[in-house]
């Protein structure tokens, strides 16, 4: 029988699919599992909308990283804005316990997080509109853009203490190398690589903090996607250590569509993403001059288009990175 699970078993929803009723019986279980999610979306339509709006959150999210906490807002946030008698009566337990009851949502070994089945959520995305996937991936942003503002606010806060040592130092003290391996051990949160020059990079551990996987995995996944989406993930997230392959995919596409000012943006973006990168591995020499090829692409670009507001951030957002990597 053909398998339902390109990543991870999930015998519940094979379960489910299996044991279907009604005229499928002699059907491909893939063909059985789409009857089965569309029957289930007809069913939740009726008796709980709420639940099909988060359903159709989690299909547009990476299958393996779907917080239960953004399903919530995402959903409370949609049915808020729903003309609807089911409107002033969201109840988040019951939208989560219909969707796992009928295994269209899996639980995870993290258990803030929850599992979609791709095949599931190719059905569910087969139901929307253009416009409504436009919407519904314009609201995941917004969420993603704020979390990851208080998230990195979190980090910048933990990360300044292991340096500084919480002693009230300035400037630009940092305390010997260690005392920050010492306080990374002790807090359990943050890694702490040597490099051979004797400076060190430090780095949060994904089992201390779940969030930081699931923003690093929307970013990965609207880099696979659009122009706008790939212009979007790279201004909102960070690049990860094995970026060569990526870097390589989208310059290719700059180079498909060089003629449009959207492309060359992307092209800044890339070098900015290559200089955080290579700051991480101590490469400051090599950031700097990514920095600086991007400050003369944006300055070129800023003169051939005076007009346009968003070179002006990106270039002064080149600037800093340009002097920051200055040794």
């Amino acid at each position: 029988m053909k398998e339902l699970t390109p990543f991870f078993p999930d015998e519940r929803l094979t379960a489910k699919v299996q044991s279907f009723a009604g005229d499928t019986a002699e059907r491909d279980l893939e063909e059985k599992l789409s009857l089965y999610v569309e029957s289930a979306l007809e069913r939740l339509g009726r008796e709980l909308p709420s639940a099909v709006v988060a359903l159709q959150f989690a299909s547009l999210l990476p299958e393996d990283a779907v917080p239960w906490l953004w399903l919530r807002e995402l959903s409370e946030t949609r049915n808020s804005q729903m003309d609807s008698p089911t409107a002033s009566t969201f109840n988040w337990e019951s939208v989560r316990a219909a969707l796992e009851e009928l295994a269209l949502l899996s639980s995870s070994d993290y258990p803030e997080l929850a599992f979609v089945h791709p095949a599931v959520a190719s059905v569910v995305i087969s139901t929307l509109s253009e416009k409504e996937v436009h919407d519904w991936r314009s609201l995941i942003r917004g969420l993603v853009e704020r979390r990851r503002t208080e998230f990195q606010s979190i980090k910048d806060e933990l990360l300044d203490g292991l340096l500084r040592g919480g002693v009230g130092q300035k400037g630009f003290y940092v305390a010997p190398a260690v005392e920050v391996r010492a306080r990374a051990e002790a807090s359990g949160k943050v890694d702490c690589r040597q490099l051979p020059d004797g400076s060190f990079i430090l780095s949060l551990k994904d089992s201390a903090f779940w969030e930081q996987r699931c923003f690093r995995a929307f970013v990965a996944q609207e880099l696979r996607r659009t122009l706008d989406a790939i212009e979007w993930a790279l201004e909102n997230g960070e690049p990860e250590d094995d970026f060569s392959e990526t870097e390589n995919r989208l310059k290719a596409l700059v180079a498909e569509n060089s003629q449009h000012l959207q492309a060359q943006k992307i092209h800044a973006l890339i070098l900015l993403a290559r200089t955080s990168r290579d700051c991480r591995q101590g490469f400051d020499r090599a950031a700097w001059n990514a920095a600086s090829e991007a400050v003369r692409l944006l300055e070129t670009l800023k003169q051939k288009h005076p007009l346009d507001i968003s070179l002006d951030k990106l270039l002064a957002n080149a600037k800093d990175k340009q002097w920051l990597y200055d040794w």
